[in-house]
């Protein structure tokens, strides 16, 4: 598994078909766009969120189909979002005080659902399976990613069916400054 994690870069595979602008995910609440969209507006509209899966991350339970429990988790990078993932829920731990994230929820362009076929995902997306028994095979048989030019997009699944949309912002985006270091002061030791 490490190798597959630390080993050596693969090329990135540019599918024929870029998306031409930025992929969103849309409900009648909000419009996430990873990179773009604050805090603050995903929470005016959402309510705040509880701290799950992991620090860092802020997530809301969501409505799913035949008593599944989907989740929608953000993670920001100071009072921008920079990821958004909405999956069907692995496990039962997912906290009781979990807040609800009202709506339907769907990657645009192309109306991706959870739960859409895998087979249904419009032509820009490109599979980017793992290898049978490795990390990504362990929990999903199949993974597509598009990519546009502030983010990609990852869709993933099993049986056919996507279980997981994932939108990341680049770690180059523009949107927020970076705050350049004080100048050292006399006597401080340089690490």
């Amino acid at each position: 598994m490490f190798a597959g994690l630390f080993g050596k870069k693969k090329p990135v595979v540019v599918p024929d078909k870029p998306v031409a602008g930025p992929m969103t995910l849309e409900s009648g609440l909000v419009s996430f766009v990873p990179g773009f969209t604050t805090r603050r507006a995903i929470e005016r509209r959402m309510g705040p969120a509880i701290e799950y899966p992991a620090p860092g991350w802020r997530t809301w339970a969501a409505a799913g189909l035949r008593n599944q429990r989907w989740v929608l988790s953000a993670i920001y990078r100071g009072q921008v979002l920079i990821g958004i993932e909405h999956y069907l829920a692995k496990t039962e731990n997912l906290p009781r005080d979990t807040p609800p994230a009202n709506g339907i929820f769907k990657i645009m362009p192309g109306e991706i659902g959870i739960g859409n076929r895998i087979t249904s995902l419009p032509e820009y997306f490109i599979s980017q399976a793992g290898r049978e028994g490795g990390a990504r095979s362990i929990v999903y048989q199949h993974a597509y990613q598009a990519r546009w030019q502030h983010g990609i997009a990852i869709i993933s699944g099993n049986d056919g069916r996507i279980e997981r949309m994932a939108l990341y912002a680049n770690h180059e985006m523009p949107t927020i400054p970076a705050v350049p270091d004080p100048p050292p002061e006399p006597g401080d030791r340089l690490v």
